[in-house]
């Protein structure tokens, strides 16, 4: 499949909150503000493809030539967790409303079953480095996306009479389930045929 076939499958598809369900705390905490949604969006759509190519490098070049695909989760661990020090550490330089934003998210990218979760994924498929490239930009902005529309759908419910037992989280996690539905109507045939 071609690099843009890999962006929309990442990004409909094999979306990584409605597909793999990882991300999908993320998903319920920052889809409470489009604006909060958008830029955690952004910043993880940024660590994603970081994160992915240097687990791709890593895997490709150290780890599967020595024989050691055995400690590949350990070492990925690793590799996130020096990826958000790094950008704490970055972060702290630059300092200003760029510093407080990162400070704001980089605690839940150390944690986030979405980084790992992508790292494994692109490693699994033995894609190439473009390839790998597309697909963690397309899974980046799949989770922006899956966050706006969910904030969307939160602004419109608080308006709107929906039974006590179904406030906040069960509607949320019930509208995820149908968008899940609706992106796979996009399925993997239908963008290869595309793409």
């Amino acid at each position: 499949m071609s690099a843009v076939g890999l962006v929309f499958q990442f990004l409909l598809v094999n979306n990584l909150v409605l597909y793999y369900f990882v991300g999908i705390c993320p998903a319920l905490e920052y889809s409470r503000d489009r604006r909060a949604a958008l830029s955690f969006g952004a910043v993880l759509s940024f660590v994603l493809v970081l994160t992915a190519m240097l687990a791709w490098f890593l895997d490709s070049l150290v780890l599967q030539p020595l024989g050691l695909t055995m400690i590949r989760t350990f070492v990925l661990l690793l590799l996130i967790a020096g990826v958000v020090q790094g950008f704490a550490v970055g972060a702290e330089r630059i300092g200003g409303a760029f510093a407080a934003l990162m400070n704001e998210y980089l605690p839940l990218f150390a944690a986030n079953c979405a980084v790992f979760g992508l790292s494994l994924i692109v490693i699994d498929l033995d894609l190439g480095l473009g390839e790998v490239m597309a697909a963690a930009l397309g899974a980046g902005f799949g989770v922006m996306l899956v966050l706006v529309l969910l904030s969307a759908i939160r602004e419109h419910m608080e308006s709107e009479w929906v039974h006590p037992a179904f406030r906040g989280t069960p509607i949320v996690i019930i509208s995820a389930g149908l968008m899940a539905m609706a992106f796979h109507a996009f399925d993997s045939f239908f963008l290869s045929a595309l793409f």
